[in-house]
């Protein structure tokens, strides 16, 4: 691990692919309702919106993923 490269990445998309991540399922989060009563939030959502969210996570961890620079092989 000593001898291994040390890779930058300075793609924008690098930076804010967990950050959007984070705030997709903080909004799923909030619009959820919790113990049986709906909360003001809640009330004005449907569940469309609530899997748009949780699947805005996951692509976006994906094109940080996909926004890594590659390996030159030797």
């Amino acid at each position: 691990m000593l001898g291994k490269d040390n890779l930058s990445a300075g793609n924008w998309a690098f930076h804010l692919a967990p950050i959007l991540a984070l705030a997709s399922v903080m909004a799923a989060i909030a619009l959820t309702p919790f113990a049986f009563r709906a909360h003001y939030l809640a009330q004005h959502h449907d569940i469309v919106t609530l899997i748009y969210l949780l699947t805005l996570g996951g692509v976006s961890v994906l094109l940080g993923a996909l926004a890594t620079p590659r390996a030159n092989p030797v």
